[in-house]
C-alpha cells in the first residue's frame, strides 16, 4: 500500500506541476487529476472511499487549473474521513445556456468535530473564480440532510 501510494503521489505531483503553470485546462483534464487524487486517498480509506465523477457536456470547457482539488480535499478531510461506513464523493459538471455549473457533495457526519478555520480551500477556490470572472462567477456552499454540497457556476469558455 505504501509503495504505491508513493508512485500515485509521485504521477499527482507530476502532473499538478504541469497543469499548474497553464493558466486554464479543459475540465475533463482537472476532473483526470482529482481521479488521481481520489485514487491515492482510496490507498488509505480503502473501500470506504468512492467517487462519482462526470463531466457530461462540459468536459471540453476551460476551468483554471486545481479549481476542484481542495473542494475535493475538504470532502475527504472534513465528510469521509468522520463516517464509519464512508461515502462517496460526487462530482458533477453540465454546460446549460452559456454557462459552466460544477457540484461537488459528500456525505457528512452532523457530529463531526468543527474546525475553527475559515475555510481556507473554499476561500481560495472563490477568489480565484472572481479573479477569472468578477461576479460572473459563483460559489456556494453549505450542508442539508447530512449532505455538504459545493456549487460553482461559471461563463462555460470552450476549449478551440
Amino acid at each position: 500500500g505504501a509503495r504505491r501510494m508513493c508512485l500515485l503521489l509521485a504521477e499527482f505531483l507530476r502532473q499538478s506541476l504541469v497543469l499548474g503553470g497553464e493558466e486554464r485546462i479543459t475540465l475533463a483534464r482537472e476532473l483526470a487529476l482529482i481521479e488521481r487524487f481520489i485514487a491515492i486517498e482510496r490507498v488509505r480509506f480503502g473501500e470506504r472511499l468512492a467517487a462519482e465523477i462526470s463531466a457530461g457536456n462540459a468536459a471540453n470547457c476551460l476551468v483554471p487549473p486545481l479549481l476542484l482539488q481542495p473542494l475535493v480535499e475538504n470532502a475527504v478531510t472534513h465528510g469521509i474521513a468522520h463516517l464509519v461506513e464512508g461515502g462517496v464523493i460526487r462530482v458533477t459538471a453540465e454546460r446549460t445556456e452559456g454557462r459552466l455549473r460544477i457540484v461537488a457533495q459528500n456525505p457528512c457526519d452532523p457530529d463531526r468535530p468543527r474546525r475553527a478555520g475559515g475555510g481556507v480551500g473554499l476561500s481560495n477556490v472563490r477568489a480565484r473564480l472572481r479573479a477569472l470572472h468578477g461576479a460572473d462567477a459563483t460559489l456556494t456552499a453549505g450542508e442539508q440532510e447530512c449532505i455538504w454540497r459545493v456549487e460553482l457556476t461559471m461563463p462555460a469558455v470552450e476549449a478551440p
